[in-house]
């Protein structure tokens, strides 16, 4: 039962994550957005800064992710988001303090996933999704 609860407790986040993965990939914005979304999608090409905030960590990764060999650069920067994203689920049920209730932290984090504020801003390129999976992932991960 201890086994079965532990694996439980792992495929559960796995789970999750793929299937808000699988729901962003399906509906991801397939080239160049407008407004904001435009500028995310091109400033990693040049180095440039989106805003007075300038996101340097945003505009790092999705110059990596810009080297990838899949459709066009704003395509690329769009699943950078939704890969960010679908990790940020998966965090947010790691990020629970009581493990035993890993099932309610499942079902809160899919609740989170498919909300419509953070549906709109995961299916195009934008910074919420990194700024999402770094903060869920560091209540996930830290030891204080």
């Amino acid at each position: 039962m201890r086994l079965l609860r532990r694996t439980f407790a792992v495929l559960v986040p796995i789970a999750v994550g793929l299937s808000a993965f699988v729901v962003y990939l399906l509906t991801l914005l397939p080239s160049v957005g407008w407004g904001d979304i435009a500028r995310f999608q091109y400033v990693a090409r040049i180095w440039g800064v989106p805003h007075r905030f300038g996101y340097p960590l945003y505009i790092a990764l999705s110059r990596l992710f810009g080297f990838l060999p899949l459709g066009d650069l704003a395509y690329r920067i769009n699943l950078m988001s939704a890969v960010f994203a679908a990790l940020a689920v998966v965090c947010l049920i790691g990020s629970g303090t009581d493990r035993r209730h890993w099932r309610w932290l499942g079902v809160a984090a899919a609740g989170a996933a498919f909300s419509i504020s953070a549906y709109a801003s995961f299916s195009s390129s934008s910074p919420m999704g990194l700024a999402n999976c770094w903060w869920t992932g560091r209540n996930a991960f830290s030891t204080s």
